[in-house]
């Protein structure tokens, strides 16, 4: 089997571009392949991809690949959200993806981290404290660079919340962390 990955670009005025491409992703998943989609999409318009996401997500029953799938799609479109400005609606859709446990664990860390980033963004700092703090204890997220990186972020956190003692103790811990690297 080819190792070498393959990239597609569908450009052009006209429909039928989205189409092709999830038809093939659709394909090469079926048939075992890795399969990363990246769509840019221009304006607020709700796209057919979305609905038939959202209709994934009511079926009840979904295989293991679906679960994994949908994983992806969530954590995406969480990251979609959150660069969007649409924090309340990031941190619903990481929630998704937290939720999946048994699946991609790497993907359920690096939610947990943007549904921190999201709820710091809202002003939640308690919140943003928490998630940050569950990073540290989920599967996959020592090895991430986020991971020294949330020390601080729960550090800043309670520096907005004025408790100025236990953002030191944990901006302390930031330091020891990035000196062992």
């Amino acid at each position: 089997m080819n190792n070498h990955g393959l990239v597609i670009i569908h450009t052009g005025d006209g429909k039928g571009k989205s189409t092709a491409a999830f038809g093939l992703a659709l394909r090469a998943y079926g048939a075992g392949l890795n399969v990363l989609i990246l769509q840019f999409i221009k304006g607020n318009k709700i796209s057919g991809e979305l609905t038939a996401l959202e209709s994934l997500a009511k079926i009840e029953n979904k295989t293991t690949e679906m679960q994994s799938a949908w994983q992806r799609v969530a954590y995406f479109r969480g990251l979609e959200l959150y660069n969007n400005l649409k924090f309340e609606e990031s941190v619903a859709a990481f929630n998704q993806v937290i939720a999946l446990k048994a699946y991609d664990k790497e993907i359920r860390a690096m939610a947990q981290y943007w549904k921190g980033e999201a709820l710091y963004r809202l002003e939640k700092y308690t919140d943003a404290a928490e998630a940050y703090k569950q990073l540290q204890t989920t599967p996959g997220a020592y090895t991430m660079p986020e991971f020294k990186t949330c020390y601080y972020n729960i550090g800043y956190c309670y520096f907005k919340l004025k408790d100025y003692t236990t953002a030191a103790d944990w901006y302390r811990k930031y330091t020891e962390k990035t000196e062992d690297a």
